[in-house]
């Protein structure tokens, strides 16, 4: 590797030919941050003093985006010396793979792919899917690309399993301003579901309120009108940290709507959706995967699935109750039948 210090490094969110999700005029609006490939981007400028720029692919062809990059002053045969390739679903797969092959016949540039949900466990048939990359990643990446990218540096870098990211640049994103902003509040779950990749990732407790709201008011200098999605795998409704991040919001005086992702076992009480819902909280994603009994024990995601149901009906009518919108993710898992679903 040359000289890294001087030369340019290119993060990719790689895009989609085919999507899990139907295309309609809504979706085709959206555009879903790559919040994890942003987090490593800023931790690579600030910690390792590295220039980086973030683009993703979403909906356009691979050469699009070349063409994109290459628009934005970045000679990708002169200026770059790496590309960090983040491949955020299955349905990247072919992306990838034409996107590697015209990097390396027209540029030859180095190529490392991560992404944790599709890369691990999966390593030999990812790397015969998408060809000639140089490495791969497995896991959070914060030490490996320490450890590849400024070795001297190594050291000062936490596991990626045991700490948030404190805060995102987002002027490293190309077109930051058409994408909702993150803030990561969690990291990890535990909770063992076979599907998951942070089955086994212990749950990391809330970041503190003053934490957020300090990464709310630098978001408020960029954008105008927006919302914003609070990261977690898991999020837990802690009653102490829910008084205090809706003191600090009360205290901040400017509420932004934001949206979450929980499990149905986080009910919290009405008092606390309540309260939260005051601070702005507006949508929360529910990883409810199945109202089948047989499936959700496969799974792993209950034993007491009559239980587990009757907790996700109270949660919806709680959440009418204070006019928070619901979105109830559902899996298709091994041996779902008629019946099943």
């Amino acid at each position: 590797m040359n000289d890294i210090k001087s030369k340019k490094i290119l993060a990719i969110s790689a895009g989609q030919f085919l999507h899990k999700k139907i295309t309609n005029p809504i979706k085709r609006r959206i555009r879903y941050l790559n919040y994890g490939l942003l987090g490593l981007a800023t931790m690579i400028k600030n910690k390792l003093g590295l220039d980086i720029s973030v683009f993703q692919g979403d909906e356009k062809t691979p050469q699009e985006l070349i063409d994109i990059i290459e628009s934005q002053g970045v000679s990708i045969k002169n200026d770059c010396e790496i590309i960090l390739l983040s491949i955020p679903s299955f349905y990247s797969i072919g992306w990838c793979k034409e996107f590697v092959s015209l990097i390396k016949s027209r540029f030859g540039t180095r190529i490392v792919i991560g992404g944790r949900w599709v890369v691990d466990n999966n390593e030999d048939w990812v790397l015969s899917k998408i060809g000639d990359v140089d490495r791969i990643i497995t896991g959070f990446g914060e030490v490996a690309l320490a450890s590849m990218l400024r070795p001297e540096y190594a050291n000062l870098i936490n596991d990626g399993s045991k700490e948030c990211f404190s805060s995102f640049d987002y002027k490293l994103l190309n077109g930051y301003e058409n994408y909702q902003p993150s803030i990561e509040v969690s990291r990890g779950c535990g909770s063992g579901c076979l599907f998951c990749a942070d089955g086994k990732n212990r749950r990391l407790a809330n970041k503190p309120a003053s934490n957020i709201v300090s990464e709310l008011d630098a978001l408020d200098s960029l954008y105008e009108d927006y919302s914003v999605y609070l990261e977690a795998p898991h999020f837990i409704f802690e009653r102490n940290w829910s008084y205090e991040f809706s003191k600090a919001i009360q205290n901040r005086g400017r509420i932004i709507p934001w949206r979450c992702t929980t499990r149905v076992e986080s009910v919290p009480t009405e008092e606390v959706l309540g309260m939260l819902a005051n601070t702005g909280l507006k949508v929360i994603d529910i990883g409810l995967e199945s109202a089948s009994p047989t499936q959700l024990i496969k799974m792993n995601k209950t034993r007491n699935p009559d239980g587990y149901l009757d907790r996700c009906k109270r949660l919806l009518e709680s959440c009418s109750k204070y006019s928070i919108w619901v979105k109830l993710n559902i899996l298709l898992y091994a041996s779902e039948n008629q019946k099943t679903i």
